[in-house]
């Protein structure tokens, strides 16, 4: 072997060029405006399976609450001082927390 012949194992690299390799967006909607029955046909398919779905699905609800007396501890600070900050975001007034107690 001579050192212009190519050697066996190397491949010969070849660049192919296509003279048209630009998207046609022209061609691409009459493509899809012609298959519009099929994407329709598909979606509705898919649309009414998943009403299907839920509307088989059972309803299930659950809530849960724990309530349990405030205490009259100074060490406790309240919901005020807990909550406070985060209520006012809200735009919720809490009070100072350090008012008379009321009985209900």
């Amino acid at each position: 072997m001579t050192q212009y012949e190519p050697h066996a194992y190397e491949p010969i690299k070849e660049s192919v060029h296509y003279p048209d390799d630009e998207i046609d967006l022209r061609e691409l909607f009459a493509t899809l405006w012609s298959g519009k029955w099929l994407i329709m046909l598909v979606t509705l398919m898919f649309a009414l399976g998943g009403v299907a779905y839920a509307l088989y699905k059972p309803n299930i609800y659950q809530a849960s609450v724990l309530l349990a007396p405030a205490n009259d501890e100074g060490n406790v600070g309240g919901i005020g001082g807990q909550l406070g900050g985060l209520a006012s975001l809200a735009g919720i007034n809490l009070g100072s927390g350090g008012g008379a107690l009321r009985r209900l």
